[in-house]
This record gives C-alpha cells, structure tokens and sequence, in this order.
C-alpha cells in the first residue's frame, strides 16, 4: 500500500539524516534510490505542504509579486542561482524577463514539465528558507524559487491559497522511466545571431572554466553563463567577483549570483568561434560524464573585445 511505503521510506530517511546530516537531499535520493520529490513528501505536515496547481502560470505570476527571490536550477554537477528582484520582471512565454536588461531572459523553462510542487520552510545556518519546488513525472527537481524579500509571509499566504491534502501521490503515480529532459523548443540566447555566421570548434581542457571565471573577475568584464538543468535554462550576465574553491567545488559567490561546479564532473569543453558581421564571437560550452550539455560561457553584448582577450588567454 502507498501509506506504508511512505511510512517506510520516512523512517529510512530520519535514519539517514542522523547518520548524514551534511548530505542534501538530491544526493540522498541518489543513494536511497528513490527521486527527491518522495523524499520530500514524507516531510509534508512538518515542513512541507503539496500543493494543486491547476494553472502553473497563474501561480508562477503569483510568486513573481513578491519584492526579491532567487532562482535555482542545478544538474549533477553544476548549480547555478539567480536573486533577482522582480519589480521589474514579466513573465512571457515560458520566460522569466528582466525589462531593465532589454527584455533579456533569466529563465527559460518548459512548463509542461512541471508536474508536482511543494512548498518547504526549513532551518539554515540559524534562519528560515521558504522555497517553492517544482518536480516532473519522476520526481526529479526542475526549479526552487527561493524568499528573499522583506515579506515574510507572502510565501505561506500563497501556500495556504494552493494547499491541498497529500494523497500519496509520490508514492504510487510517479513514472520513473519519463523525467523530462531538456526540450529542444528551449534555444540558448547569445548575445549576436548565429543562424548566417561561419563557425569552426575545437576542444579545450575543462580547466578553462576556472580561467575564465579569474580572468573575467579579474578584468571586471561582464560574461554570460548559463546553465542547462532539466526542461531549463537560466543566465546571469554580469560580472563575477568571488571566485572560491570549496573541496572539489569551483564557485562563484557574489551577492545576487551563485555557481557551483564540481570540475571532475565536467570531461569535455569545447571552443566555438563565429564570425558575426566583422567581429569573432566566442561560446564555451562544457560537458558532464554522460556527455549531457550542462553550461556555456560567452561575452555579453558591447564587451566583445574584452571577453576576445579572456578567450586569448585561456588559448595561450
């Protein structure tokens, strides 16, 4: 029955909390061998509430009205968060757009992905995280919306509109074998139209991430990065100040974005060059294990020659 499958899988999970209290969650499913999104759901009546979204975009907007959040997709091996405040943000065809930097996306994402959503309020480092999660079929996260606004209850006040009684839902209707992948509908946005320009690639090492990240923090040149998650792609174009090492983790932690890569994740990096009107254009994108694109670097529009001497320097 679903309710002692549940029961089951909580008292391992409390079981594996207490003997692994710095794994997360989504590495813990991985061991257990279950998807996150039935991990989570035994904590619902605690922390966690499972929500019926009857219209995603309407409850999307809804979200977007709070003052500041931020933006987290991941894969296996790259996480990459966005705060963004959203005064000045549209929701539009699946994207999530910010006015202020011309109608650029942040997010793109399929919607027709997002199949359960919980919202989790939890302890970190001495204060509350109030996030609302969204999962496929399987169970598989695709994006955490995080508060970080003033309003403190505007999260529960959209928790309480959208609520609905667990029915054991992770635990008897997911389809293990349909987690959806990236759409191809979702096309990565460059700074400059490929679709008529010559290109020529090449491999370079995976390490090139880490020189790019210190050369374009040490130039104060602004970059795009972008990551590929599940049904997602999201941006940060602007510059990265704080380049860290956290065990086999290279990241980036500044005050509205945040990257992390676990580089022996990443086994291939290629270099692609166009030719756009007179001018080269350069896009790096990088692999994981199973040859999945999972992130890509590129200039952002006017510091073309600027990010040309990043890419001389990581070709030297």
């Amino acid at each position: 029955m679903s309710i002692d499958k549940f029961n089951n899988l909580k008292s391992k999970w409390k079981k594996f909390q207490q003997d692994n209290p710095k794994v997360r969650i989504r590495d813990a499913a991985y061991q257990m061998k279950v998807s996150e999104a039935e991990l989570l759901s035994t904590e619902i009546n605690e922390t966690v509430s499972f929500l019926l979204i009857e219209d995603m975009t309407a409850f999307i907007k809804d979200v977007l009205k709070v003052d500041k959040i931020m933006l987290l997709i991941r894969s296996d091996y790259v996480v990459h968060e966005k705060t963004i405040k959203t005064k000045n943000i549209t929701l539009e065809d699946n994207q999530i757009i910010d006015l202020d930097k011309n109608d650029c996306s942040i997010l793109d994402f399929n919607i027709d992905a997002f199949e359960y959503v919980f919202f989790q309020k939890k302890m970190h480092s001495n204060r509350e995280l109030k996030s609302f999660q969204f999962f496929d079929k399987a169970g598989m996260a695709i994006l955490k919306i995080y508060l970080k606004g003033k309003d403190l209850g505007f999260f529960d006040e959209i928790d309480l509109k959208y609520k609905k009684t667990y029915n054991y839902e992770m635990q008897s209707d997911l389809d293990i074998n349909n987690s959806n992948l990236l759409d191809s509908k979702i096309k990565i946005n460059l700074p400059y139209d490929t679709s008529n320009s010559k290109t020529s690639c090449r491999d370079i090492s995976v390490k090139s991430l880490r020189l790019i990240l210190e050369n374009a923090s040490d130039m104060k040149t602004p970059i795009q990065i972008h990551a590929l998650g599940l049904g997602t792609i999201q941006y940060h174009r602007n510059t990265v100040r704080n380049i860290v090492d956290y065990g086999p983790w290279v990241n980036v932690i500044d005050q509205k974005f945040n990257l992390h890569v676990l580089e022996n994740g990443l086994t291939r990096a290629s270099l692609i060059q166009y030719q756009f009107k007179d001018c080269q254009q350069y896009l790096i994108n990088f692999f994981d294990k199973n040859n999945t694109h999972v992130l890509g670097v590129t200039n952002v529009k006017g510091f073309d020659k600027d990010f040309l001497k990043i890419i001389n320097n990581i070709k030297e």
